[in-house]
């Protein structure tokens, strides 16, 4: 796997794929209509986790057999205060129904 992050203007930056897929995100809610266009690069990795989450629980729910209705994966996290502000905590909540 590779990616490939390009600098666009301001704070926002664009990620490529080698697959060809594309990501645009801000990394500063400057100018303060560009916020609301576009997640933040963290995010976004947020909703990587996420997705990456629901996809393994559908996979293992497959593979047993097991009827798969609804699944919802919630996430809360908490960023550091001090640069650089990694993720320092992640819950994740899990939810899935047979019917």
């Amino acid at each position: 796997m590779k990616a490939r992050f390009n600098w666009a203007q301001a704070m926002r930056f664009v990620g490529s794929s080698r697959s060809g897929h594309r990501g645009i995100m801000n990394a500063s809610p400057t100018p303060a209509e560009e916020a609301t266009l576009r997640c933040s690069p963290m995010e976004m990795l947020l909703l990587r986790i996420g997705d990456c989450t629901v996809h393994d629980v559908i996979k293992i729910r497959q593979k047993v057999r097991l009827p798969v209705e609804n699944v919802v994966v919630e996430f809360e996290a908490v960023r550091a205060d001090e640069q650089p502000k990694v993720l320092t905590k992640i819950h994740a909540s899990l939810t899935a129904a047979d019917d």
